[in-house]
């Protein structure tokens, strides 16, 4: 049973907005002045590694690998003799050797320098804590966004993540540990992985099986963890996924990675992973740290898959050029209840230099789905659902750092009609989505950098953001459209090594409505401000501290 809690406003949650408008106006302010008073400097790295956020400047410096967040600085090198200096000894994920974009190896980077005692203790603040190959760390990211239309339901849908309008999110309390593995060398490795996320954007991670019940209040299997039951956090709260009532709690906790990680010295490297990890596709990810904006794009939210389980094996076939292979559970999924694989395979590639990078990465299985007519304790033995992401980035100028981004996806039986069906009262029909993303990113000053994106994605027969709403209903109302849109501009402010501010405006349209087939008329206007609007304009601040 669902509950319904009313949205109060009252004088303190008034004055607690004002107060974060304020502190947004003065982020800009103070973004402008340090503009008008700082030259643009470049900082150009000592090594193509370090440039490409890798290591730091210092061998025992420690700076995290994050692909969305170093954007620029490259130095021309000797790539060839570059690249027998780097082989030549053990690399962690991360550290050396060639980056692990997109999501396989240490996602995040926790390198390691290749002698194993504890390096001497830092005389600076390091937003880590290792010993040798030993790592714990993680971070707070906390935001406000601001809708102008001030929905009366408190929700910037469709977004998720930063989902609730004019409120403070708390959206990650992050920890991980665990112990990196080399990805080159000659010698046997192993290692792995765990990481706890407290926060709003727990819902939006949690995993079919384990933190969340398999099936919802009626018995019935579903595909979207949002629509389940939580078998960790409390289930009395008014948190809910776009289409759903939902009755989840504000704040949780998600265990989105827990692994299990070897190395095998075979031809240029080999690495195994075992356990629940994130997916592999796209440019974004679920850890702040690794993307420039505070919000997310389409193609993350609805587009692919959060997190996986199940083994990845990643081969590195020449010094540029990684194959990946892997066999899952599918979907956000911890536990299967139709018990059908899937599978993940995928390339990775860079250019000497490192300027440029390649991923392309795809996955296909049965997902369950339920079926009211075959009885509460089947699924309809699964729908095919298949999909592949792809990146391409390239530094251009040593400031000036450009990505494109492609998904395309397809799932058998997707979504229904309920007109001119058989005796059942509806029919299948199958889903299909496609998008194209664009971002990039110019660095200002040493500590201030510029970013852009823009995409367009379509859902066909509203299969991904719309899901489980009849494509016709009966009486004839329909949805209309497919099409949504979203240009993003923000800054990345870091005054020190630790922080980092970003404030961002983004802009979103659609030409999805509900309506009327008998009269034409729209019954629900837009997918925005309580589906009134095809439009909406958030203005967002947000801070992620490391440690």
């Amino acid at each position: 049973m669902q509950r319904n809690i009313p949205c109060e406003e009252n004088s303190m949650r008034a004055s607690f907005n004002r107060i974060m408008l304020g502190m947004l106006a003065g982020c800009l302010l103070m973004t402008s002045v340090v503009l008008a008073q700082q030259e643009p400097t470049l900082h150009v790295s000592q090594n193509v590694a370090t440039a490409y956020g890798m290591a730091g400047q210092e061998q025992d410096q420690y700076v995290p690998y994050q692909s969305q967040a170093i954007y620029t600085n490259y130095q021309v090198v000797d790539p060839m003799a570059e690249a027998e200096a780097v082989y030549a000894q053990p690399q962690a994920n991360g550290m050396g050797g060639y980056p692990q974009h997109y999501g396989y190896g240490d996602q995040y980077g926790y390198g390691y320098q290749p002698a194993y005692a504890c390096p001497p203790c830092p005389t600076s603040f390091q937003p880590r804590m290792t010993c040798g190959q030993w790592f714990v760390t993680g971070w707070i990211d906390q935001g406000f966004t601001y809708n102008i239309d001030e929905p009366n339901n408190k929700k910037n849908s469709p977004l998720k993540f930063n989902d609730r309008s004019n409120d403070y999110m708390l959206n990650q309390l992050y920890l991980s540990m665990g112990r990196s593995v080399a990805t080159s060398g000659c010698s046997w490795d192993a290692g792995g992985r765990v990481d706890l996320l407290y926060g709003s954007d727990y819902f939006w991670t949690s995993a079919i099986g384990l933190e969340t019940y398999t099936t919802d209040a009626l018995g019935f299997y579903q595909e979207d963890p949002t629509a389940l039951h939580s078998r960790w956090n409390s289930n009395n709260g008014s948190r809910s996924s776009f289409v759903g009532g939902g009755s989840a709690s504000y704040f949780g906790l998600a265990m989105p990675q827990l692994y299990a990680e070897f190395y095998v010295p075979l031809h240029l490297g080999l690495n195994v992973k075992a356990g629940h990890f994130y997916s592999l596709m796209g440019y974004e990810s679920v850890m702040s740290p690794q993307n420039f904006f505070y919000s997310h794009s389409y193609s993350m939210m609805y587009g692919q898959p959060m997190t996986h389980t199940g083994i990845v094996v990643s081969q590195r076939l020449t010094h540029r050029l990684t194959g990946i292979f892997g066999v899952t559970r599918g979907w956000d999924t911890w536990e299967d209840p139709n018990g059908k694989l899937s599978y993940l395979a995928g390339i990775r590639w860079n250019s000497c230099d490192r300027r440029t990078e390649f991923s392309w990465v795809a996955a296909s299985g049965n997902e369950t789905v339920s079926d009211a007519f075959v009885g509460t304790s089947n699924s309809r033995n699964g729908a095919i659902r298949s999909n592949y992401s792809m990146v391409l980035s390239h530094q251009l100028t040593q400031r000036l750092k450009v990505v494109a981004q492609h998904d395309m996806g397809y799932e058998r039986d997707a979504a229904t009609t309920r007109l001119g069906t058989g005796n059942r009262g509806f029919s299948y029909v199958d889903g299909h989505w496609y998008s194209v993303s664009g971002y990039a990113f110019y660095q200002l000053t040493n500590k201030l950098t510029f970013g852009v994106r823009g995409e367009w994605f379509r859902d066909h027969n509203s299969s991904r953001i719309l899901r489980g709403i009849d494509v016709q209903n009966a009486i004839g109302y329909s949805i209309e459209g497919q099409d949504y849109s979203q240009v993003t501009v923000g800054l990345n402010w870091k005054p020190y090594n630790n922080l980092v501010i970003r404030p961002e405006g983004r802009w979103d349209w659609s030409g999805v409505s509900y309506v009327d087939g008998g009269t034409g008329n729209a019954i629900l206007g837009g997918m925005f401000k309580d589906f009134s609007k095809k439009s909406q304009t958030t203005v967002a601040l947000s801070a992620y501290i490391m440690y």
